[in-house]
């Protein structure tokens, strides 16, 4: 959650360079953290054929 505040929203893979964790660990805690409300997705960066 740090690396959102600091730097905004952004795709799950930039998180993962930003803070060096897997991209599987990175979209199991992303997913956590929408479930339990404490991170919505951007309806705005949803792109059709792209993953983000």
């Amino acid at each position: 959650m740090q690396a959102i505040r600091l730097h905004g929203a952004m795709p799950k893979a930039d998180i993962a360079r930003l803070t060096r964790l897997s991209m599987q660990t990175v979209s199991l805690i992303v997913d956590h953290l929408i479930e339990d409300g404490l991170l919505a997705r951007d309806p705005r960066t949803r792109v059709r054929g792209r993953i983000g």
